[in-house]
């Protein structure tokens, strides 16, 4: 039996005044077993999932720094070149297939004192960001009629399923 049905099953026995308070009780305990296994399974699904971004973020985290490694790689090989050609008083180098040449990069601005910079070379950005928790702050309380329409918001509270979790190696050492 699915969950949804054994939940529609629940809400039938609950309205059906043709049984007994002991059949309804009987039909009820079966029912409530049934739904409490379904929940535990739920709970060991969502354990899984939990694990598996555990592992997820782990490769994340190992191929971040194996990527970092290779950048880094790459530009020391890029300096040996710049190098070499300088060495060398040459602009160009390597074969007809592959070769490599100096370039001129765009200019840039390298800030050496930043306090004595002039403030005509500062810009200021503004940032229109709503403030959410000043808005339930400021929100607790009233709740007005139609305020979604004359406010453009409303302060909902959503319910959620809480899940047994993995425990991090710190968060044993912790307790321990």
């Amino acid at each position: 039996m699915r969950l949804y049905e054994i939940v529609e099953s629940i809400n039938r026995i609950l309205v059906n005044d043709e049984l007994t308070a002991e059949e309804q009780g009987i039909a009820l305990d079966h029912l409530d077993l049934a739904f409490d296994a379904k929940m535990e399974n739920l709970a060991q699904a969502h354990l899984n999932l939990q694990s598996d971004i555990m592992a997820l973020d782990a490769e994340i985290r190992r191929l971040k720094s194996e990527k970092e490694r290779v950048v880094n790689s790459l530009g020391r090989v890029a300096s040996y070149c710049k190098h070499a050609l300088e060495g060398a008083g040459r602009d160009k180098a390597g074969t007809g297939t592959y070769g490599v040449s100096l370039r001129t990069a765009p200019r840039k601005v390298v800030v050496l004192d930043e306090d004595r910079i002039h403030e005509d070379w500062y810009r200021t950005e503004v940032v229109h960001k709503l403030d959410r928790k000043k808005m339930i702050e400021q929100w607790d309380g009233r709740k007005p009629e139609h305020a979604d329409i004359l406010f453009g918001f409303k302060v909902v509270r959503e319910r959620y399923p809480k899940f047994p979790r993995i425990q991090t190696n710190t968060e044993r050492s912790d307790q321990e």
